[in-house]
């Protein structure tokens, strides 16, 4: 570093620029007199787009370049998705600092279809990650998962012109390059899943564990337009919730509980409006009342 000022190296990706944009603006804001400037690099990896990792040298294909420039004094740090980083790091060389991490999970990116489970038999994914290959066809032994190489813009790109069914992206990078939309499904916790999310939706549908709607509803009601729908699936329990918890089986008093506790808060917020129907199991159709927000204001 010299003169107060750090050379950063990235890679030209709109995503790497806009990772190594996050790091200098995080200095600057610890050190104002710091001058931040950027050295944008070409790798092997960011070349050879016709052939799977794997086969032409793995992850140090994304880092050599920049390693190789630091070493030599041409750049004073450099910016990476941790995902690139190889093992071992060069000699002389240091993993200084990790970032606060972003969402981890990955995404399914469809034109046509909205979850893996919709996706047709022999479906074609993209994807040259091998954990990602490895999960998918756990998941799905019939799809067929074709190689994807390029940046997210590419990648997005392909998804269409060579007619893939679907691809796998991660979400922290469609999040961070305005691509959110894209995003068809989303696999995780859905306690840690919808902290992640920005909203607004214009419909929610949940049908997750029935002891957990109660510890769900604040995040779903924040991320619930104003004029959303949220529809709660199988709420009446085979009829159990109207009976006193005495009158349910034991390892049930739990669920029956909590989805009292569900239904109640549902139909005694004066910022929602619900029905109950008697369809199924029973759906509880709930949306934000703008009426009874007023009168109480």
């Amino acid at each position: 570093m010299k003169n107060d000022t750090i050379v950063i190296g990235t890679r030209s990706s709109k995503l790497a620029l806009w990772q190594a944009d996050y790091v200098a603006d995080c200095l600057r804001k610890r050190y104002p007199e710091l001058r931040v400037e950027k050295k944008l690099m070409t790798t092997k990896g960011d070349k050879i787009l016709d052939a799977p990792l794997a086969k032409i040298g793995g992850k140090g294909l994304f880092t050599k370049e920049l390693e190789q420039d630091m070493i030599a004094g041409g750049i004073d740090i450099a910016v990476h998705s941790l995902k690139d980083m190889p093992t071992e790091v060069p000699e002389g060389l240091v993993i200084s600092a990790i970032t606060e991490r972003f969402d981890p999970g990955d995404a399914v990116v469809s034109p046509k279809y909205r979850t893996l489970e919709n996706l047709p038999q022999g479906a074609k994914v993209g994807t040259s990650s091998l954990r990602r290959k490895a999960q998918l066809l756990h998941a799905r032994p019939d799809l067929q998962i074709s190689d994807l190489r390029g940046n997210v813009n590419t990648r997005l790109e392909k998804l269409e012109r060579e007619h893939f069914d679907a691809i796998i992206l991660a979400v922290a990078g469609l999040k961070r390059l305005g691509f959110a939309d894209r995003i068809t499904l989303i696999p995780g916790d859905a306690a840690e899943v919808l902290k992640t999310l920005d909203g607004p939706y214009d419909f929610i549908f949940m049908d997750a564990a029935k002891g957990q709607y109660i510890h769900f509803l604040p995040e779903v009601l924040r991320v619930l337009d104003k004029n959303g729908v949220l529809i709660t699936d199988n709420v009446l329990q085979d009829g159990d919730v109207i009976e006193s918890r005495f009158a349910v089986e034991r390892r049930n008093r739990t669920i029956h509980k909590r989805m009292r506790e569900y239904l109640f808060e549902l139909t005694h917020n004066e910022g929602l409006l619900t029905s109950v129907v008697p369809l199924g199991d029973g759906i509880a159709i709930t949306m934000k009342s703008h009426e009874k927000r007023e009168e109480t204001t």
